[in-house]
């Protein structure tokens, strides 16, 4: 997976600039069948800025320059420097004269890209070398979220079906005093107003408690969907592959070893982490472990920058202290707000109905 990803990475960022450089040609060939002389200044300008080259570094001129400098500027003395330097600046003032009779400017041509920040390489411009830009954040959580998969067609708060769920209260069989209906919009309210004030450092983590097929999965995509639509970088991670990026490192190669440490980054690090179905994993000593540095790194860098989580699992609050112990399960507890998903097997009831 972690090849594939970084593959892919590599194959849309050489894309995006092989775009962004068709764009700015196409409308320099459009300015040469608008005005052909542009063309041969540019031709002219680049001739000449090849024999700069070669006369600052007083080297011999090679058979193929001074064939071309003979084509393009038969009148030019081609060892002569202070000549060399007043025919740049003359062509060059030439051009500027042509390109306002265009109306254009050299910007015109150049690539367009895609994203400023970092031209379209996935690393910031103006930050110490390396450093990932948010666009490349976005589409490596693409990836992963393709790979983790999630449906290419994330489902929406607007696609919620309030008639699932039944209208008549049963404490009894379903544990709350109101209807599942009416209990579900109100989890739906709260799930949207996670996504609107995510930014919000009083934000809660959330915590969706409930069995299989009442729509903890279905909400948490709908919220990945409102975020993902923000430009927001939104991270899925099923339990089963969660821990993957902590524990295979020391079995991997260099290069594996590399694409996993920006794996685990992204687990520590990123906007939105949804652990889907926590219990659900083979339970080891060194699984507690890794699970209590991901809550506590993301606590911590949640005071610097939105950093959420949203936990989805079958597990009763009690059934984690005596699945993860004490330490694991009031990290979650105190940190996460509960949310109850209750009602009838929605699966079930679509795949009968």
């Amino acid at each position: 997976m972690i090849h594939e990803i970084r593959k892919a990475l590599q194959e849309e960022f050489a894309a995006r600039r092989a775009r962004a450089k068709a764009l700015g040609e196409t409308k320099r060939q459009k300015a040469y069948v608008q005005c052909p002389e542009l063309k041969y200044i540019e031709e002219q300008l680049n001739a000449l800025h090849i024999l700069r080259v070669y006369l600052k570094l007083r080297k011999p001129l090679p058979n193929q320059v001074v064939e071309t400098m003979k084509q393009l500027l038969p009148e030019l003395d081609q060892g002569n420097a202070v000549q060399v330097e007043a025919s740049v600046a003359r062509l060059k003032q030439r051009k500027q004269a042509l390109l306002d009779q265009l109306h254009l400017t050299e910007q015109d041509f150049r690539p367009v890209f895609t994203c400023t920040l970092c031209d379209d390489t996935g690393f910031l411009k103006d930050a110490p070398m390396g450093t990932p830009c948010n666009c490349a954040k976005i589409i490596l959580v693409e990836k992963l979220r393709e790979k983790a998969n999630l449906p290419s067609d994330l489902d929406t708060f607007a696609r919620f079906d309030a008639s699932l769920y039944p209208d008549e209260p049963n404490a009894e069989l379903y544990g709350i005093p109101q209807s599942p209906r009416q209990h579900m919009l109100k989890m739906k309210e709260i799930c949207e107003t996670f996504v609107e004030r995510f930014t919000c450092s009083d934000t809660p983590n959330l915590l969706f408690v409930g069995r299989s097929g009442v729509g903890k999965t279905f909400f948490s995509s709908c919220v990945a969907s409102g975020l993902l639509e923000q430009g927001v970088p939104v991270l899925y991670m099923p339990v089963s592959t969660l821990f993957k990026p902590f524990a295979a490192a020391a079995f991997a190669s260099d290069e594996e070893k590399e694409m996993l440490q920006v794996l685990k980054d992204l687990i520590l690090n990123v906007e939105l982490l949804i652990i889907d179905d926590l219990g659900s994993e083979k339970q080891t000593a060194t699984r507690y472990e890794e699970l209590l540095e991901i809550l506590n790194t993301r606590e911590l860098n949640g005071r610097k920058h939105p950093c959420k989580t949203i936990i989805t699992t079958n597990m009763t609050p009690k059934n984690l202290f005596d699945t993860y112990g004490e330490r694991v399960a009031s990290r979650i507890l105190g940190t996460f707000d509960v949310l109850r998903f209750c009602g009838d097997d929605i699966r079930l009831k679509r795949k009968m109905g």
